[in-house]
């Protein structure tokens, strides 16, 4: 596997994990502080309101961060693209004239 190859790989697992971190800690989070602010604000409501209110945000809060992670990983993977290519050509006649040296 030549360079630019290793850096893809190693970028796009780093997007991986920053994806899941930003995906774990998103999910518990959101949820949690909207029913702490509808209760403690909202207490003339009917129930129904307050439940389909939840619902709601529920549905939004699973499609919002789904939607700004895919740009998020399609922008970043055409950037780490680029930046592998280019480190990969600048590392690549290095390390030819590297080995062109060890050989002689």
């Amino acid at each position: 596997m030549d360079i630019v190859a290793r850096l893809m790989v190693a970028m796009a697992l780093v997007l991986v994990a920053a994806t899941v971190a930003a995906w774990l800690v998103a999910g518990p989070i959101g949820p949690g502080l909207f029913c702490r602010h509808v209760l403690a604000n909202v207490r003339t409501l009917a129930g129904s309101v307050v439940e389909h209110a939840e619902t709601a945000f529920a549905s939004v809060s699973a499609l919002t961060p789904a939607v700004a992670l895919r740009a998020a990983a399609l922008t970043a993977l055409g950037g780490n693209s680029v930046l592998a290519r280019r480190i990969g050509a600048s590392l690549g006649g290095m390390s030819r004239a590297a080995a062109a040296m060890a050989c002689a």
